[in-house]
């Protein structure tokens, strides 16, 4: 029988070596977005590999030239090689991979902006939001409307959505919240589409605007108390806020610049402080926080199972 997995010529057919494995095309897209060289340890926690095998995927990616040493010793960092000549076509394959899926949140952002009765917020939530979704698995989007106007929002978006589907194969499942439902809903990592973010509590609802305060607040001391263990996570906010504002426009904008001159100003303690704070300025930015969005799951969990215990001993 005729073999058909005969190997090709490395200089005919570099790619194969290139993207030959998933923690390759990993760890290139991380240090294609990357606006500076990164340690190897962050370069796997960036592309959610073990510091094992992103080790090994780095060591063949500089073996064959597509990526370089940056520094020396303990701080030794690495980088994409731009004088390698596929350096700008892996860099503009990885930017087509990136313009995918901002016109389909454009495109879904479009949808809402042409209905007849406007929405309260939409957001992608679940896998594709925290980036762990699998192969044909569906876009979850979210919708937030008064208890009246729910349904016909969320079925006149699900009418809209076909030719969105088809355009970037994508199969999209639409679920409506009422105001109630997202105020007895535990924080979870969303990508905004259109509007404010969910979390916001309406000003009508007095007493339950003030409870919402206070969990907002005691959420933002668990952060800062995180931030204590875990000082990367003010770059990897910096690197969300950054990734967020050259995909939207309009008050999310406004809210992510906020939190630039924040994250790029305040020192460790003032941060901290900041994100506990009582201020009508804390209290309205915690609701548009960048910290949960980057925070890996055994984090998330830690700061979640922190305030099921402080509300249980209320």
């Amino acid at each position: 029988m005729r073999r058909i997995d005969q190997s090709q010529s490395a200089l005919r057919a570099p790619l194969n070596r290139i993207f030959g494995t998933e923690a390759n095309v990993r760890l290139l897209r991380a240090l294609v977005h990357a606006r500076s060289p990164l340690s190897r340890g962050e370069l796997a926690r960036r592309a959610r590999l073990t510091p094992q095998g992103a080790a090994k995927a780095v060591d063949r990616l500089l073996e064959m030239g597509i990526v370089e040493r940056v520094g020396a010793g303990p701080t030794q960092q690495v980088e994409l090689r731009e004088e390698h000549p596929l350096a700008p076509a892996v860099r503009a394959l990885y930017a087509a991979e990136e313009e995918r899926f901002g016109g389909l949140l454009q495109a879904l952002r479009e949808v809402v902006e042409n209905l007849r009765v406007l929405p309260g917020a939409v957001w992608v939530e679940g896998p594709v939001a925290d980036g762990a979704d699998d192969l044909g698995e569906p876009l979850l989007l979210k919708v937030l409307a008064g208890s009246r106007d729910l349904e016909a929002i969320a079925e006149a978006i699900r009418d809209r959505l076909v030719a969105v589907e088809r355009r970037f194969d994508v199969t999209i499942e639409v679920q409506g919240f009422t105001r109630a439902e997202m105020e007895i809903r535990a924080p979870s990592t969303l990508l905004l589409v259109w509007g404010p973010s969910p979390w916001v509590p309406t000003k009508s609802r007095v007493r339950d605007h003030t409870d919402l305060d206070r969990r907002s607040r005691e959420h933002g001391r668990r952060i800062a108390d995180l931030l204590l263990a875990e000082p990367s996570l003010v770059p990897r906010a910096r690197e969300h806020v950054e990734d967020r504002l050259s995909r939207t426009t309009g008050g999310e904008r406004k809210e992510l610049l906020e939190w630039r001159r924040i994250l790029q100003s305040m020192s460790p303690v003032r941060l901290r402080n900041f994100l506990a704070a009582d201020g009508e300025r804390a209290t309205r930015l915690r609701q548009s926080s960048p910290f949960w969005a980057v925070l890996t799951d055994a984090e998330r969990e830690t700061v979640l199972s922190e305030e099921r215990e402080a509300s249980e001993t209320v």
